[in-house]
């Protein structure tokens, strides 16, 4: 729900009730609320109200070493991806609080949910914090991004234009092609120290 911008945080949450497979959720002030959500990364769903959703302040910067360390940290924690490379593999980075929350999923986005709900539950600062994964950066995956508050999203693979544009306009910093000594910084370079 974070990734869907439907709420900032796990206090907006009244009740979770499960019943096997339905998971029935209640948040504050929903009405107002509903209309936020937009089921399809078409140019007539939420890509095109990208606009309507503030882009990302933080003073995060990251030196490139960092990053580095940390994306050679993800592949040695996914035991998954490292054994079959079916499935996709995230990390929530806070140094802060000293927090590498890794998870795996066969979807890339639900790999980046999970360490955003994680984080979410130990109450970290998501505008201080970064997301790497193995996944391509498109539209959705930014979109998410974005609505999350998180100010950098680092990959081993590229960034799709619709994902550069999303990034462009929410002020968050994708980072792309992360091998061995080297990567590319797509947009608001500022963030990462040479």
């Amino acid at each position: 729900m974070i990734g869907e911008g439907i709420i900032k945080n796990s206090e907006e949450i009244k009740k979770i009730k499960i019943n096997g497979m339905n998971i029935d959720v209640e948040i504050d002030n929903y009405n107002e609320k509903k209309d936020l959500i937009l089921p399809s990364d078409s140019a007539g769903g939420w890509r095109s109200k990208i606009n309507a959703i503030p882009p990302i302040k933080s003073d995060l910067k990251v030196e490139k070493d960092e990053l580095l360390l940390n994306i050679e940290k993800l592949r040695k924690n996914a035991k998954i991806w490292q054994k079959t490379g079916g499935t996709h593999v995230a990390a929530f980075v806070n140094n802060d609080k000293n927090q590498f929350i890794v998870r795996e999923d066969v979807s890339r986005h639900v790999a980046v949910d999970k360490v955003i709900g994680a984080a979410t539950r130990k109450k970290l600062d998501f505008f201080n914090s970064y997301i790497i994964y193995s996944g391509r950066m498109p539209a959705d995956m930014v979109i998410k991004i974005v609505r999350s508050g998180i100010p950098l999203l680092a990959s081993n693979a590229a960034p799709s234009f619709s994902g550069y544009s999303v990034a462009e306009k929410g002020n968050v910093t994708l980072v792309g092609f992360i091998r061995e000594d080297r990567f590319n910084v797509y947009t608001h370079w500022d963030r990462v120290i040479f």
